[in-house]
């Protein structure tokens, strides 16, 4: 006879998520990037069971945006860390503007983003290209269980 525990806890798993979706305006290159209502985005943060409503933490979260490669399919933690997409020096920033965020609330507004300049120097890059953005806790910052990053859907650059 096998006796399973009854005092288990369960743990809500919290996540990241993008309060509306990304305007997606061709090409995105130096302009303004806002919600579909031309809102400044907002990140929330959300039980797993997706309710939409946002959780409160007693603390305040940092966050970060990033911009990533659309090439990854598995959304893990090791996933989404690999496909930070990294500067290339001399070129500033990827993405400019409100890029470190602190969230209160479980709301965290992006006031201002634009996507900076991407140069590609190999001859065989196509004419276009796919990207996210990722929104995850700064590395460190928090002591709890992992947060699951946010990543808006896919735009062309």
């Amino acid at each position: 006879l096998v006796r399973s525990p009854t005092n288990i806890e369960w743990q809500p798993t919290l996540k990241l998520a993008w309060k509306n979706r990304l305007a997606v305006l061709q090409p995105l290159t130096g302009r303004k990037i806002v919600d579909i209502s031309g809102s400044p985005l907002e990140i929330i943060l959300v039980l797993d069971v997706d309710t939409g409503l946002p959780v409160a933490l007693r603390q305040a979260l940092r966050l970060e945006l990033v911009l990533l490669d659309d090439e990854f399919k598995n959304w893990s933690h090791e996933e989404f860390e690999k496909n930070i997409v990294k500067e290339c020096e001399g070129m500033g920033p990827l993405l400019r503007g409100d890029v470190s965020l602190t969230m209160r609330d479980g709301r965290a507004v992006v006031r201002e983003l634009e996507l900076g300049e991407l140069v590609f120097t190999d001859n065989s890059s196509p004419s276009y290209v796919w990207f996210r953005i990722g929104a995850r806790v700064v590395p460190g910052t928090f002591d709890g269980a992992r947060i699951i990053e946010a990543i808006t859907e896919p735009f062309i650059v």
